[in-house]
């Protein structure tokens, strides 16, 4: 997890979707706030990302399975990623319940972009009007994000992009781990920082695009 964080902290996403205005900071600093706003939204999403895409510890067995309700059942036998290894006898997925991880991790990454996206861009907007209040507006003043428009746009960002990225990457990562690393384990680190890396630099593509499409950025 921690080659993982600074894999994702050294790609810069956040700092890549606001472009080269990013770069000239003194010249027009009101692209600070909004891109605070991303880079503080982005790296709450990195950790609940890493987390919900964690595998799960089985602990009770059929025990701890007796008082649970339909859903919870049903969403034990949901692996926490699609290319997670069954484990004979302890937990075993089919082929649906791998589908079924693409829709439940959708519900929980949409629900958490959405959640971190409003909370986020919130809280620049805010610190934008104050700042206009207090030093009055400026011709280089950018226009204030629509908070519920861009909320969304996160929460389909993380629910589509990031969902299906983040499965690839675990996929990509276990069959390293599978295969080559066995003989040269040093070589799992390096293909996490590359990979990862390289998931980041698409992610923000990725949301450049959706967001000019949705009509935020």
């Amino acid at each position: 997890n921690t080659v993982s964080a600074l894999a994702e902290a050294a790609s810069g996403t956040s700092l890549q979707q606001r472009g080269s205005s990013v770069m000239r900071l003194p010249q027009t600093p009101p692209t600070l706030l909004p891109t605070c706003a991303a880079l503080l939204s982005g790296c709450v999403l990195d950790v609940v990302l890493v987390s919900l895409m964690a595998p799960r510890a089985v602990l009770g067995g059929k025990a701890a399975a007796l008082g649970q309700s339909v859903l919870q059942k049903w969403l034990a036998g949901v692996p926490s990623a699609a290319m997670e290894a069954s484990i004979k006898g302890v937990k075993q997925y089919s082929l649906g319940s791998r589908f079924a991880c693409l829709g439940v991790k959708f519900l929980e990454y949409s629900l958490a972009g959405i959640t971190c996206g409003f909370i986020g861009q919130g809280v620049a907007n805010s610190l934008m009007l104050l700042k206009r209040q207090i030093h009055g507006e400026s011709e280089h003043d950018v226009a204030v994000p629509p908070l519920f428009k861009t909320a969304l746009v996160w929460g389909l960002f993380m629910g589509v992009s990031s969902n299906l990225r983040y499965q690839a990457v675990f996929g990509l990562e276990r069959a390293v781990d599978m295969t080559i690393a066995k003989r040269v384990p040093a070589i799992a680190y390096a293909t996490t920082v590359a990979i990862r890396f390289v998931n980041n630099v698409i992610g923000g593509e990725n949301f450049i695009d959706m967001a000019r499409w949705a009509g935020v950025q």
